[in-house]
């Protein structure tokens, strides 16, 4: 398995590309950029043990480092727990991925300008149970869909502890980011996530990122 491990800092909003953070995530988008192409993977899962190890804010700040080399870029969060994509937008999650794939709503209406040069699905409405979104069938087709719209789609998938989202998706997924935040994440914890996640082949792990990494 050819992946890669960057450290970078870990912010709540996106950054300045020219920043030193910035730059590390330039460096970070270079070694995706690689193993996008290796597979011909355009869609791309972030995932984190926990919920607040900064898996939001580095999906978001790659995103961003593609759109700014011309990439059409789409952001879908389909952590419908732990939506917080159209936060940092000031965007309103009225309609999102769960209203897509349960209600049928438009695709089209569902999809955001977030002024960043890439564009946002929001996770939608909160639901009881999550597998009813990322074990649908109708997420295949729709990737499907946007596949033809966008060159890169990064998706926001929910915490290996906390939900199964990531196996559930792993199908549609083609690769996954497992993002760990230094000092915080257990290693137990982590530990018990990589079984998980390689016991399950259709997972593909093409690399890792630490946040909250302090700068030199």
């Amino acid at each position: 398995m050819n992946n890669f491990m960057f450290k970078t800092l870990i912010e709540r909003k996106l950054i300045d590309l020219n920043s030193e953070a910035g730059k590390a995530y330039q460096k970070i988008k270079a070694s995706l950029e690689v193993a996008i192409r290796e597979k011909k993977s355009k869609v791309i899962g972030f995932i984190s043990v926990n919920h607040n190890e900064g898996k939001s804010t580095a999906l978001l700040n790659i995103a961003n480092s593609f759109a700014s080399i011309g990439k059409k870029v789409l952001v879908i969060d389909a952590d419908n727990k732990g939506a917080s994509l159209h936060l940092y937008f000031a965007l309103p999650n009225e309609k999102g991925l769960s209203d897509i794939i349960l209600h049928d709503a438009n695709v089209d209406e569902c999809i955001v300008s977030t002024g960043q040069n890439f564009d946002l699905i929001t996770s939608g409405k909160e639901v009881e149970y999550t597998d009813s979104i990322s074990g649908s069938d109708k997420i295949s087709k729709l990737l499907d869909e946007l596949k033809e719209k966008y060159d890169l789609i990064f998706v926001n998938v929910a915490p290996t502890k906390s939900s199964n989202d990531a196996v559930l998706l792993a199908h549609v997924i083609e690769g996954f980011v497992l993002v760990i935040k230094r000092k915080s994440t257990k290693s137990t914890d982590l530990d018990d996530a990589l079984k998980y996640l390689t016991l399950n082949q259709k997972v593909n792990l093409i690399g890792f990122i630490a946040t909250n990494a302090k700068s030199k």
